[in-house]
């Protein structure tokens, strides 16, 4: 009983320890996963599709609280007529102190995207807004994200075939993230 009440003790030390804000100069690494619903547009068409997205970014704090990153991401939309698209390009996020070790952080996306439909290789961008993004830091070195409202658009063209895809979500497709700061 005491190693645990021991544990318990040294697991909230960390979470309440003097954290370092988001300070110039300050870098990060991390990874997603989200899942939701999406609106597609294909060929004059538009259906609901499932979504499920993973994703990789590095940033660096280009100055107090104003964090650039580059991710790289995989999405993949729909069921038997599915969308898998590969997304790559910079983001701006910016961090306000909610408390100690928590912070919203809105963040603005913008990449160039290159999907696969129908076995044809098809080129586009990406842009998305995260409205509502949140980050924990329990410790130092460990942020914990999540991102419950989000507006995103990508537009994929090539010939005859577009798709534009249209995702607004409130905990339909929400993101969950893990990153390292060093």
């Amino acid at each position: 009983m005491k190693r645990v009440l021991l544990c318990l003790v040294a697991i909230i030390g960390l979470s309440v320890s003097s954290l370092s804000a988001q300070q110039k100069g300050d870098w990060n690494i991390g990874g997603n996963l989200g899942i939701g619903l999406s609106s597609v547009a294909l060929g004059g068409e538009s259906a609901t599709a499932v979504e499920f997205g993973l994703g990789v970014d590095v940033g660096c704090f280009v100055a107090d609280r104003f964090r650039l990153g580059l991710g790289l991401a995989y999405d993949l939309t729909g069921g038997d007529d599915a969308v898998h698209a590969i997304v790559v390009g910079p983001a701006l996020s910016y961090y306000i102190p909610i408390g100690d070790s928590l912070f919203y952080a809105p963040r603005l996306d913008l990449a160039f995207a290159c999907g696969i439909y129908g076995g044809e290789s098809i080129p586009g961008f990406a842009l998305g807004l995260s409205i509502a993004n949140f980050e924990y830091r329990p410790t130092d070195h460990i942020g914990l994200s999540a991102s419950l409202l989000s507006f995103s658009y990508s537009l994929l063209s090539k010939y005859n075939i577009s798709t534009h895809t249209v995702n607004l979500g409130l905990s339909l497709s929400p993101t969950v993230g893990v990153s390292y700061y060093f």
